[in-house]
């Protein structure tokens, strides 16, 4: 029985299915077509009754077990398979759903970047791809120089230079932390394809224990 429909971008909840049988005949053809209605308040299941009534047609009303979903009532939703997913979800698309989400928040928090402590000098260092790609760039042209002095700048500050050791320690944090993070990022995701109910999967939190 449907218990739910999206009108005007929302989803409504059905109350009520009421059923009844509608004979036609057709030359020598009689068919007999079962059909259900639905009404989602009482108004409704009591003008369409009262219909039915009049035509007298013999009906049934059966009240709709939707006591769970009732909280879904009024969300927007593009369309009928969009409420489908929040209303009845489907495992495989949970952990796909959930996986895409695991993925961007590792992907934000390391182009978020880190903080290095230049003995009590706290300078921030964002890591987006380019940032990336520059720190790495750096470390291979000056990585075999004994003595040098790197321009780089923090998040927020002009160009600097930076001692090579001062510098190697950024591309270090830099490449812990990544690494890091990327291996938290894969084991939280095998994790959570490993569930096997719709309920454990929305329970995963990026930086939970796993």
């Amino acid at each position: 029985m449907k218990k739910y429909f999206v009108r005007n971008g929302r989803i409504v909840i059905n109350r009520y299915c009421v059923k009844y049988n509608l004979y036609s005949e057709s030359g020598n053809t009689e068919t007999n077509s079962t059909i259900s209605q639905y009404a989602i308040n009482d108004d409704e299941l009591i003008a369409l009754t009262q219909e039915l009534e009049d035509k007298n047609i013999e009906f049934e009303v059966v009240n709709l077990e939707v006591e769970d979903i009732l909280r879904f009532e009024g969300l927007p939703v593009l369309n009928d398979s969009d409420a489908r997913k929040i209303i009845e979800p489907d495992l495989n698309e949970v952990i796909a759903d959930k996986v895409i989400e695991i993925s961007s928040i590792c992907e934000r928090k390391i182009y978020n970047g880190i903080d290095v402590d230049f003995g009590g000098d706290i300078k921030h260092f964002s890591l987006k791809i380019e940032d990336q790609l520059n720190i790495n760039r750096l470390a291979l042209i000056y990585g075999n120089d004994e003595e040098c002095s790197i321009i780089y700048h923090a998040d927020g500050e002009l160009y600097q230079e930076f001692s090579k050791e001062a510098f190697f320690k950024i591309v270090r944090a830099a490449s812990d932390f990544i690494s890091n993070e990327t291996e938290y990022c894969n084991r939280l995701m095998r994790y959570t394809k490993s569930l096997e109910t719709v309920s454990d999967v929305f329970s995963v939190v990026y930086g939970m224990e796993v």
